[in-house]
């Protein structure tokens, strides 16, 4: 049941940042309808880890903070400042997306017991920090199982291929990040 929820959340949040993207007016009201979605999958959630108040706190604060985000992205879409929509979905709601979703899978696997280590930390702080230096996220596809098949055959393309301006340096903490 854990799984599930942490799939459709997952989803959600994934088809809520994608449709963000795109100023077409019957998208952007797909995108309002997957937040309630959410809504009810964080629910869910709520109710199956009531032994994780802390977590299930910061879930809550995260998912408020992209829900202002969202609205503040459709209302300026809907208004005509696309470009200003955008910079703030790429730059704001996108990392608060992969936020949420980090917190949803320590979550899950909290409450099936099992043990965390660094090392998931690591790798998503590498993901947001490959999409902020980018502005494209390292790992993309329509479905989990696609992102997931990506994340364990390939690797992403250099991020200074994508942004020659970034440091040597942090291409090589992203890359370790991802390792």
């Amino acid at each position: 049941a854990y799984r599930q929820v942490q799939l459709d959340t997952t989803n959600q949040l994934y088809r809520i940042s994608s449709a963000l993207l795109v100023a077409d007016q019957s998208t952007l009201d797909s995108a309002i309808k997957q937040l309630d979605a959410f809504r009810n999958d964080l629910e869910r959630l709520r109710s199956m880890a009531k032994n994780e108040v802390g977590l299930v706190g910061q879930i809550q604060q995260q998912y408020d903070k992209f829900v202002g985000l969202v609205n503040r992205v459709v209302e300026l879409t809907r208004g005509g400042n696309v470009d200003q929509a955008w910079a703030i979905q790429l730059k704001e709601a996108q990392p608060l997306a992969e936020s949420l979703k980090v917190l949803i899978n320590r979550l899950v696997d909290k409450a099936e017991g099992k043990t965390l280590d660094a090392r998931s930390d690591v790798f998503s702080f590498g993901a947001v920090l490959y999409e902020m230096a980018t502005g494209r996220q390292a790992f993309a596809g329509e479905t989990t199982a696609v992102i997931f098949s990506q994340i364990l055959k390939e690797e992403p393309p250099l991020p200074r291929a994508l942004n020659p301006e970034l440091p040597a340096k942090l291409e090589e903490i992203i890359a370790k990040c991802l390792e």
